[in-house]
């Protein structure tokens, strides 16, 4: 494989794998706050 090729699929792979982060960041973030809302308070800060 050539670099050219190579730095093109690991370019696509991280774009892909930035596109499935954003995807989920609107989860990651709700369960992250019902977390921090006193939900058993599992986090000593």
């Amino acid at each position: 494989m050539s670099d050219a090729a190579l730095r093109r699929n690991i370019t696509e792979l991280v774009q892909e794998l930035l596109h499935n982060l954003q995807a989920q960041l609107p989860a990651l973030i709700e369960l992250w706050k019902s977390e921090n809302q006193g939900g058993g308070g599992r986090l000593k800060t």
